[in-house]
């Protein structure tokens, strides 16, 4: 039924009701889905993500396999392991920074993507994060 008929046969008040129990209807069934379909969701996410590779975007292509902890990574399917740059808590020399460069500095001085592997290193994620807490 078009919307011209239904408003012709139950009124403007009754094609605004049904609108809402509609969108409340589709609301639920899609929360559901979701649900259903979380696990499926975030391991399509996950392998979308290692095949259009941002993770590896850091690295210099060849050199992958030398980012530091890149083996003990591999083994968990890199799943909850980030990449570190180096640069971003300590300088060329290994030197502590006292301020972290952010990721937009890091593209700014472009030393972001494409890096050699010595300036990467794998770590959990709870490694990384309190590397990026605890300044």
């Amino acid at each position: 039924m078009t919307k011209k008929e239904f408003i012709e046969k139950y009124g403007e008040e009754a094609y605004k009701r049904h609108l809402e129990r509609k969108r409340e209807y589709d609301k639920e069934y899609m929360k559901q889905k979701r649900e259903q379909h979380k696990e499926e969701y975030n391991e399509y996410y996950k392998q979308y993500m290692r095949k259009y590779n941002r993770m590896f975007a850091y690295c210099i292509p060849e050199e992958i396999e030398q980012i530091e902890n890149y083996e003990i990574a591999k083994k968990d399917n890199f799943n909850g392991w980030n990449i570190h740059h180096r640069l971003e808590t300590h300088n060329s020399d290994g030197e502590k920074r006292l301020i972290n460069l952010s990721k937009t500095e890091l593209i700014a001085l472009e030393v972001y993507y494409n890096r050699p592997a010595n300036e990467l290193i794998f770590l959990t994620a709870s490694e990384h994060q309190k590397i990026h807490h605890n300044h």
